[in-house]
């Protein structure tokens, strides 16, 4: 996963705005575990992979599946292969480079690929972050 910080970065906001809709629609946020779920869930801006690295795994994964692949990259690369299928058949005269290149800027995925235990890391890291910020502004005032 080459873009990780940014798919960081993009679920904790994610995470955010699903505590804000909570927060709008019963006057309280979601529980830190219920917007992780949403978020995990909700769809993901893109896949945060380069062109080349899902060429490389598309080639390997044609050849032979991985054993001991964890099961959120199986379901990313099998997105990822669905998407550049689906694209292909729907314009046939495109180049392999071409339906990717497509596939990677144009289709949304279904998720951030990214474990519910690794993911409650990311936001209890961030939580422990900004509550130590806001400590040290507290005693600079």
């Amino acid at each position: 996963m080459e873009n990780y910080q940014e798919r960081n970065a993009d679920f904790l906001r994610s995470v955010r705005e699903w505590q804000e809709r909570g927060r709008a629609l019963t006057g309280r946020p979601l529980s830190v575990r219920t917007a992780v779920r949403k978020a995990l869930n909700g769809g993901a801006p893109r896949f945060y992979v380069t062109r080349e690295h899902v060429w490389k795994k598309m080639c390997e994964r044609h050849r032979r599946l991985p054993p001991r692949e964890k099961p959120h990259r199986r379901a990313m690369w099998d997105e990822i292969a669905m998407a550049l299928e689906r694209r292909q058949k729907d314009v046939p005269g495109e180049s392999r480079w071409e339906a990717l290149d497509y596939v990677l800027c144009r289709h949304h995925p279904s998720g951030f690929f990214i474990t519910e235990p690794y993911a409650l890391r990311l936001v209890y890291a961030e939580m422990r972050k900004r509550d130590s910020n806001n400590q040290k502004q507290d005693r600079k005032q």
